[in-house]
């Protein structure tokens, strides 16, 4: 009788074993968390990004908001790429309009700039920069390359 307990309890210890493991599956949360930048340098002359992206781990907009600059507004390209060095390629997208060059964004607003990144199959971000003055643009401020689903964020347009 001892013996047909013990197998009886094996038995459903394995089973609980393998419902809980198959029950415990990990998910990719969204990289939501802001990265500070201080004085990045968008030059007058071609797209300058950061030393390294950012994983994206979903197909939601990228979070970028400027704090700081000596002008007012600044071009942005959301660039993808398959490791945190890039190689990076451009992948901004507007609502209403599709692939676009770059968008504008203005000091002391909260964008969401739209992109194709992950549905791209890239799994790394970042950002290009473009001053839209004759001189460079020094531009602090927060980025994330995952965005909440926060509908007051505006949507960044050309």
């Amino acid at each position: 009788m001892k013996r047909g307990f013990f197998s009886k309890f094996v038995a459903l210890f394995c089973v609980l074993f393998t419902f809980v493991a198959l029950c415990v599956i990990p998910v990719a949360a969204a990289n939501t968390s802001d990265t500070y930048f201080y004085a990045f340098k968008a030059t007058a002359v071609g797209y300058n990004s950061f030393d390294s992206g950012r994983q994206k781990t979903d197909d939601s907009p990228i979070y970028l908001y400027i704090t700081e600059a000596t002008y007012n507004s600044v071009r942005v390209r959301a660039l993808g790429g398959t490791s945190d060095s890039g190689p990076w390629t451009n992948y901004t997208f507007q609502n209403g309009v599709g692939s676009v060059n770059y968008v504008t964004c203005t000091v002391g607003i909260k964008y969401k700039i739209h992109n194709t990144i992950y549905e791209k199959s890239c799994t790394y971000a970042d950002l290009g920069f473009h001053s839209t003055y004759s001189s460079p643009n020094y531009i602090t401020g927060y980025w994330s390359p995952d965005c909440t689903s926060n509908s007051s964020y505006t949507d960044a347009t050309q």
